[in-house]
């Protein structure tokens, strides 16, 4: 049934846009497990909405708007790039507040280029920007059924991004990753319940690989997202989860700080200021660095602290 309500969609949506389409429809959507969706009102609305197409600004942000569930606000953001005179843009939205893990889960994310670009080499680099962006986002360590990260070039700008030129690869690549990662932090502090957006920074390791895997294992520790929600500046959860994340690691080596305050260093904890401390995660904004001392790659990973109103939210979600 299921199925068949996303092939109606998908059938229904290119007949209401144009009926000689021959363009495939993505079908995306969230929603509690196992809750047929409602075709009787999605029918309808799909043939009232495709009267309604635009190209406009205010169109996008209708768009950030209605794909809302859980999410307090819209999450947008748009890059324009120069080649020669010529300019690109990269603009994206996305939606999704809680049960996000890599793989997304609920999370679903729509970023829209007017590149002329292959479709190989997109994907290519939007895989390489999702590794860094959306697949480093944590807000609870849980998954669900659904998830979708889209990539569309309408090539309307008339210029060419190919790999004969790697500088401009380079510099669209960079421009995707620059949408990807302000989306990313803007789900993170928008997730169930948060009151700060927390950025762990892992440097020191010998692969980004490793280094992804120790920060992700920091940001879905809920002994260390409680102590930032409460203010206390206990490093020692912060060194448990990197030992936690199964990575090899020297700890006479390893440098703990909350922004610019170090806490542990050289395998042993240091004499900080309590109250600079507090400061610190006193802010909306608090970033956790990890150095491990153990080679040049960094990886970052975004998460929000764990509140009463997350278990408010999640305790009552069905009724």
């Amino acid at each position: 049934r299921g199925l068949d309500a996303a092939r109606t969609m998908a059938s229904l949506a290119a007949r209401s846009v144009d009926p000689r389409a021959s363009f495939p429809f993505l079908v995306c959507s969230t929603g509690t497990i196992g809750v047929h969706l409602p075709m009787e009102k999605i029918e309808p609305a799909i043939a009232r909405a495709s009267t309604r197409l635009d190209a406009s600004k205010s169109a996008f942000l209708s768009m950030a708007h209605a794909i809302m569930t859980t999410d307090t606000r819209p999450k947008y953001a748009s890059r324009k790039m120069e080649f020669g005179g010529k300019t690109v843009s990269i603009a994206g939205c996305a939606k999704g507040s809680g049960m996000i893990y890599p793989r997304m889960a609920t999370l679903l994310a729509f970023i829209f280029t007017d590149a002329r670009v292959s479709p190989v080499l997109l994907e290519k680099c939007f895989k390489t920007a999702i590794d860094a962006s959306l697949n480093c986002l944590t807000v609870d360590g849980d998954t669900s059924t659904n998830d979708s990260a889209i990539v569309l070039a309408s090539g309307a700008s008339g210029f060419t991004i190919d790999e004969s030129a790697p500088e401009n690869v380079k510099i669209f690549q960079e421009g995707l990753l620059d949408v990807l990662q302000d989306l990313t932090m803007q789900l993170a502090r928008d997730g169930e319940g948060a009151t700060k957006l927390i950025e762990i920074q892992v440097s020191g390791a010998r692969s980004f690989a490793e280094a992804r895997k120790i920060a992700l294992t920091i940001a879905n520790s809920n002994l260390v997202k409680t102590a930032i929600h409460g203010c206390d500046a206990n490093w020692g959860r912060i060194a448990c989860a990197v030992g936690n994340s199964g990575v090899p690691i020297e700890p006479e080596k390893v440098k703990i700080a909350f922004g610019d305050l170090v806490v542990f260093d050289h395998g042993a904890p240091c004499d900080f200021s309590e109250e600079k401390a507090l400061a610190i995660l006193r802010e909306e904004y608090v970033p956790v660095f990890v150095d491990l001392g153990l080679g040049n790659e960094s990886a970052k990973a975004w998460t929000c602290d764990l509140t009463a109103k997350y278990i408010e939210i999640n305790g009552a979600y069905r009724t």
